[in-house]
């Protein structure tokens, strides 16, 4: 097995492939290109990189901005979700703790089968986390978790990443979910605990589920990938699926650099992931202004917030 790369390796072979893409006409973000390639550029020394924070940063384009994971490198989106995984593992600073927290609440209020669907799942270490708390209190209504992500590699990692539990659920992997093949599942399924993984198009599933099928709708750390059409889409589209969704992402904290800079110097493809969702967040007064109608929570700690619809 060949010995890890550095972290100057890392950034070579990050900014070889930005610039390979870059090359070819298939791309159409040159924008986006473009500020990731001086993103690692800067990141090669401590004074560039605070230089590019507090000179650059500031007037990137959040509407144009993407993350490395949003191009289509399927190494380093493994990378970046392994090291997401562990972060979210830790007991400080709790990330996903929040929404685990508020899923697990709603399941045990419902006493009836619980499905809940998350949009742009990634390795599920939410769905993990909101299992082992069912299990320890011995619950007794299935409880049926879909993650709805069109990467090959995050599949993956999200059955790696279940194996710790994996005595205690069912695990279904199918191309395209729709609502036969759900009733065929849930159908032949007796285990409590019930997790699917599929490849649907999220702005499609209107077409393969029908309205309220589902309990829970909800999203991690996600939101923030999508742009301003595409956000108001995805927000009509699950208000017409699920019963109730909950959306947890980041809001903008200039403080947070300094914790997501530690965090992250060691790991390039993560440190571009922390830094570049904080700079495509909403700040708190655009998101109160946005959902001043509804129940929105910020943990400052965690730079994050959870809204809860309808």
């Amino acid at each position: 097995m060949p010995e890890p790369l550095n972290r100057r390796e890392l950034i070579t072979h990050i900014l070889r492939d930005l610039e390979n893409l870059k090359k070819s006409s298939s791309f159409e973000n040159k924008y986006a290109l473009e500020e990731n390639i001086t993103f690692f550029e800067a990141i090669k020394s401590f004074p560039t990189y605070i230089k590019w924070l507090f000179t650059k940063a500031p007037k990137l384009q959040r509407e144009k901005l993407l993350e490395l994971t949003d191009f289509p490198f399927p190494h380093w989106d493994r990378e970046m979700h392994l090291k997401l995984i562990e972060v979210e593992k830790k007991n400080f600073p709790s990330l996903v703790a929040p929404l685990v927290n508020k899923i697990y609440e709603l399941i045990i209020k419902s006493r009836n089968r619980f499905i809940g669907v998350s949009l742009g799942c990634g390795g599920m270490e939410v769905e993990r986390q909101v299992i082992k708390k069912l299990l320890n209190i011995k619950h007794n209504q299935q409880v049926v978790l879909i993650g709805v992500d069109k990467s090959t590699v995050t599949h993956e990692i999200a059955k790696d990443n279940l194996r710790e539990i994996e005595p205690y659920i069912d695990i279904h992997e199918v191309e395209h979910l729709n609502n036969l093949i759900l009733e065929k599942i849930l159908k032949d399924e007796t285990n409590y605990h019930v997790v699917i993984i599929c490849k649907n198009d999220i702005f499609e599933l209107a077409k393969d589920f029908r309205s309220k099928e589902f309990d829970l709708i909800y999203h991690s750390l996600f939101k923030h990938h999508l742009n301003g059409e595409h956000k108001q889409a995805i927000d009509l589209i699950i208000g017409e699926l699920a019963k109730k969704i909950v959306e947890y992402d980041g809001f903008k904290n200039l403080f947070a650099f300094i914790p997501q800079t530690i965090i992250g110097w060691r790991y390039p493809f993560f440190l571009n992931a922390e830094i570049f969702s904080n700079l495509r967040y909403f700040q708190r007064w655009e998101l109160k202004t946005t959902y001043r109608d509804l129940n929105i929570k910020f943990f400052n700690a965690l730079g994050t917030y959870l809204v809860e619809r309808p």
